[in-house]
C-alpha cells in the first residue's frame, strides 16, 4: 500500500486541464496532522461525517450508502441529492459488476460544495475522497478514478495513466443502459479528430508506456477513445481480463491489445484511427444562424443558472429571467453548460422545447421557441463570464 501511495504522490502535481482533474496530496510534515482514523468502520464513519460537518457546516446535505460506502455531502437541494445517489449507485453497480472486481474497502466520501472555489480545477481525487464543482461530468469523472483505484489497490496493481485517464474522460460522458454504463460521444471527440486528421497522436506503442509525468492535456482524448474504442468493439471486458491476467509480464497494455485483436499493435491502431474519423461528432453548434435561447449562462453545482438574457430571445419570451436555474431543455438533463449547448443543438430554430427550470427552489415548466443566435444575443455583461446558449 505505501509504494502504491508513493507511486500516486509522485502524479499528484498532474492536473486534468481539459476536465480539471487534481490528484491531492494531504500536506506532508504537518506536526497537527490527525491521528490516525479509528480502527472500527462505524467508529471511522461517524469521524468522517464530523470531519465533513466541520469543514462545510450544516448548510449542506449528508447522506449515506452503507451497501457501497459512499458518504454523499452535497451542496444541493434534496431532489439533485436523490439524482446524485440514483446516478452514482447504479454507475459503481454496473462497473463492479462488468470490469471492476474490487470496490472501496473503506467508505469514500462524494463532495460537492455549494461554491467552487478554483475555477481553473473542476475536480479532485485522493483513494477516499473526491470532490468536484458539478454533480454531472466532473463528478462522473472523479468518481470513476475512485473505482478504480479501488480495483487496482485490490489486485495490488499500479496502473498506466493512459488507462487511468482513459476509464475516467470515457465514463464521464456515459448512462446506464440495462445494467451496463455506455460511454457516449463527448466534445473530447473534435479535438482527437483534428489530432489524429494532423498525424498529430501518439503512436499506441508510445502513449500506453508514458509514465504519470508525461502525460499532457493533450493526451485526454485519445485515452477517453482509446478505452471507446475497446467499448465499442464489444471487448473491453475480456481486455481487462486479459490485461490483469498478463500485467506482471506487461503492464502497458500492449500484449492485452494483440492478443484480444489478434493483431499487432500497430494493426490495430490503424482500425482505431479509421473507426476515429468515422464517429460523429456532438451537435455543437455556436456560429450564426444555430438555435439558441437568448442566454448567457453561469455553472451552479447541480443547473446551469441564467446570467444574461436577451429582451427579446426565446428564453425571456419563454418567461424565463435572470437567477433561473435551468434543468432540462427538451428533456435532456442541463447540468453543464456542455449539456445546455447539446440539447439546444439537437433542435431546430423555431422549434418549441419544453424547459424545466428552479426558481427560488420552485421547479417550473414552460416552453420556448428558439430562435437564431445572431437574432438572439444577450446583453454584454459588465464583467467577463461564462456563456452559452
Amino acid at each position: 500500500m505505501r509504494q502504491r501511495l508513493r507511486h500516486l504522490a509522485a502524479i499528484l502535481i498532474i492536473p486534468c486541464l481539459l476536465l480539471g482533474t487534481v490528484f491531492a496530496a494531504p500536506p506532508a510534515g504537518d506536526a497537527n496532522a490527525p491521528s490516525p482514523p479509528p480502527a472500527d468502520p462505524a467508529a471511522r464513519l461517524a469521524a468522517k461525517l464530523e470531519k465533513h460537518r466541520r469543514k462545510y457546516g450544516e448548510n449542506m446535505l449528508y447522506d449515506v450508502d452503507d451497501n457501497l460506502k459512499i458518504i454523499f455531502v452535497m451542496g444541493t437541494d434534496r431532489r439533485s441529492l436523490a439524482e446524485v445517489k440514483q446516478r452514482l449507485v447504479a454507475h459503481a453497480s454496473a462497473l463492479q459488476r462488468d470490469l471492476f472486481k474490487y470496490g472501496p474497502q473503506d467508505y469514500l466520501s462524494v463532495i460537492v460544495p455549494r461554491k467552487w472555489a478554483n475555477p481553473k480545477v473542476t475536480g479532485h481525487f485522493w483513494p477516499d475522497w473526491v470532490d468536484a464543482a458539478t454533480i454531472g461530468c466532473n463528478l462522473m469523472h472523479e468518481f470513476t478514478h475512485a473505482l478504480h483505484y479501488a480495483d487496482q489497490t485490490g489486485r495490488g496493481q499500479f496502473q498506466p495513466v493512459w488507462l487511468m485517464e482513459g476509464f475516467a474522460s470515457m465514463y464521464e460522458s456515459s448512462e446506464v443502459v440495462d445494467g451496463h454504463v455506455v460511454p457516449k460521444v463527448n466534445h473530447r471527440l473534435f479535438e482527437l479528430q483534428r489530432e489524429v486528421r494532423e498525424k498529430k497522436h501518439l503512436a499506441f506503442d508510445k502513449m500506453m508506456r508514458l509514465e504519470h509525468r508525461q502525460f499532457t492535456s493533450h493526451q485526454y482524448a485519445q485515452a477517453n477513445y482509446m478505452c471507446m474504442y475497446l467499448h465499442s468493439t464489444g471487448r473491453l471486458p475480456q481486455w481487462y481480463a486479459a490485461y490483469n491476467d498478463g500485467f506482471a509480464a506487461d503492464s502497458s497494455g500492449v500484449a492485452a491489445t494483440e492478443k484480444i485483436y489478434g493483431k499487432k499493435i500497430e494493426e490495430v491502431e490503424k482500425d482505431w484511427v479509421a473507426w476515429v474519423l468515422k464517429l460523429e461528432p456532438p451537435p455543437m453548434m455556436l456560429g450564426p444562424g444555430a438555435p439558441c435561447l437568448g442566454i448567457g449562462a453561469a455553472q451552479l453545482p447541480d443547473a446551469v443558472e441564467i446570467a444574461r438574457i436577451a429582451p427579446e430571445g426565446a428564453a425571456a419570451m419563454a418567461g424565463l429571467a435572470v437567477g433561473d436555474a435551468l434543468i432540462r431543455i427538451g428533456g435532456e438533463r442541463t447540468i453543464e453548460t456542455e449539456d445546455l449547448v447539446l440539447a439546444v443543438g439537437h433542435h431546430k430554430v423555431g422549434d418549441a422545447v419544453k424547459v424545466e427550470y428552479r426558481r427560488n427552489g420552485e421547479y417550473r415548466e414552460t416552453t420556448a421557441n428558439l430562435t437564431s443566435l445572431a437574432a438572439a444575443a444577450p446583453p454584454a455583461p459588465a464583467t467577463p463570464s461564462p456563456a452559452a446558449r
